[in-house]
């Protein structure tokens, strides 16, 4: 098996968010959609990027996995030491030197330098995919290109998010995988922007056509477009619940909850969710009667797989 930094063109002591951002690339590169050559050289790319990804995709399987690539290489020098050495005892005589052959030349350099020049390449054009065509007999304004956010410094900064984003004053809020946040525009602040893993939330109050307050959430994840929701309107002051975890155990990434509540008898709860996957948004929609969830989903009938839960208690 190749190397899994070979295969995903890092280096050994590259950092977590830039073997994942090489590793979107290049899944985005074979993806079916996307790649126009041989489909099985596609699939068998991806397998060997996917299992390059997963053996150090956390830093406990990149441990095991650098102290495995260790040990294969000090084998290996080992045992050319033992061939260099092996016939220091025999009585033989030494064979007569060979005569010089003409140097080499060491294409090494060149081939790393091609491989970078290539990554910068594909998450150019990946980003072209996302950018707006201006042409000269148009007078209508095209909307602006999505920001796509590529590394977690990017996430931390205020570049790399529209104004709403870069309208908090204060700090972020930072949170772990699993989470459950609470919103409320009075209390909480407004806006207020919350981290939590690779994601950066900020929510705040917009407004319908007739003046009622409603939460809005702008949404930023490593390697994928941002994203803007804006939920039921309800009370006088914006109000919404955020929860990230795994809905999939399988899932390489967690699934970002936005829950907004009308207010209503019995009525209505939305959920949105959002899963990034293979550079794209994974939306589903759960709406209808009850009440807002009063807990992060969990596995209630033991299948593995968490469950979501609404209450709806009757005025009787």
């Amino acid at each position: 098996m190749r190397d899994a930094y070979d295969v995903l063109g890092v280096a050994p002591d590259s950092e977590d968010v830039v073997i994942r951002g090489a590793y979107t690339a290049l899944i985005r590169k074979y993806h079916p959609d996307v790649f126009s050559g041989d489909p099985a050289y596609a699939e068998a790319k991806t397998k060997e990027i996917n299992g390059a990804f997963d053996s150090i995709r956390d830093p406990k399987r990149r441990t095991a996995y650098d102290a495995r690539r260790g040990r294969r290489e000090g084998t290996d020098n080992r045992g050319q030491r033992s061939q260099e050495t092996g016939h220091a005892g025999s009585t033989k005589p030494p064979a007569s030197p060979k005569p010089p052959s003409p140097p080499s030349r060491d294409f090494s350099s060149y081939y790393m330098w091609a491989g970078a020049i290539t990554f910068v390449v594909l998450i150019f054009a990946a980003s072209l995919q996302n950018r707006p065509i201006a042409t000269s007999t148009s007078t209508a304004t095209s909307p602006p290109a999505p920001t796509v956010v590529r590394s977690a410094a990017q996430l931390q900064s205020s570049s790399a998010a529209p104004q709403t984003l870069r309208a908090s004053a204060d700090a972020p809020e930072l949170h772990d995988v699993p989470a459950k946040i609470e919103w409320n525009a009075k209390d909480s602040g407004d806006p207020k922007t919350y981290v939590v893993g690779y994601f950066k939330l900020v929510l705040s109050t917009g407004h319908r056509s007739d003046g009622f307050p409603v939460p809005v959430l702008d949404a930023d994840y490593v390697g994928m477009s941002h994203l803007r929701l804006e939920g039921q309107a309800g009370f006088e002051v914006a109000d919404a619940k955020i929860e990230v975890l795994k809905l999939d155990p399988r899932a390489r990434n967690p699934a970002l909850l936005f829950i907004t509540y009308s207010g209503g008898a019995h009525c209505c709860t939305t959920v949105d969710i959002y899963e990034p996957m293979r550079g794209m948004w994974r939306h589903a929609m759960l709406g209808g009667d009850g009440e807002p969830l009063s807990a992060l989903p969990k596995d209630i009938d033991g299948d593995g797989i968490p469950d979501i839960v609404m209450a709806d208690d009757s005025f009787l």
